[in-house]
């Protein structure tokens, strides 16, 4: 179950929410900078970085993206935010095809990540609320923190 962070007033936020969104700015960074077009298997499409033990993929609301939010709400499905972003962590972060995987499943990109672990699963409508369903926190938050 996703925690529901209210991020307008960060002077209140544990430094666990500072931290986290610390890593999602850094990571909107890295993937607008150098990041690449990428297509999740029926998904919407996202934007894809991946370099020095870290796999990113972030989500943007697109013309498809709001033809399948259509459909969900058509359907009585969950319906997803616009915005999304997961991190992966891992040394080698080999990718195969993988079958699509059902709609909220931790692994529903295509690209599954071997021999790595999804470290941030954060998703938001706006600039005031985060939906956090995964943030592993470890090692890896300062030297991602510290990539150029």
């Amino acid at each position: 179950m996703a925690k529901d962070v209210d991020i307008r007033r960060t002077n209140l936020l544990t430094e666990k929410w500072q931290t986290l969104l610390r890593v999602r700015d850094q990571a909107i960074r890295l993937v607008t900078a150098d990041g690449r077009a990428a297509k999740i298997r029926n998904g919407p499409p996202v934007m894809e970085w991946n370099g020095f033990g870290f796999s990113i993929l972030y989500r943007v609301p697109s013309g498809q993206f709001r033809e399948l939010e259509r459909l969900a709400r058509a359907s009585g499905m969950p319906i997803m935010a616009p915005f999304g972003l997961d991190i992966w962590v891992g040394s080698e972060l080999a990718t195969r095809l993988a079958a699509p995987l059902p709609i909220g499943s931790d692994d529903s990109p295509n690209a599954r990540r071997i021999g790595s672990y999804k470290a941030v699963n954060v998703e938001w409508r706006d600039e005031n609320r985060l939906d956090v369903a995964t943030f592993r926190r470890g090692p890896w938050e300062v030297p991602f923190l510290m990539l150029k």
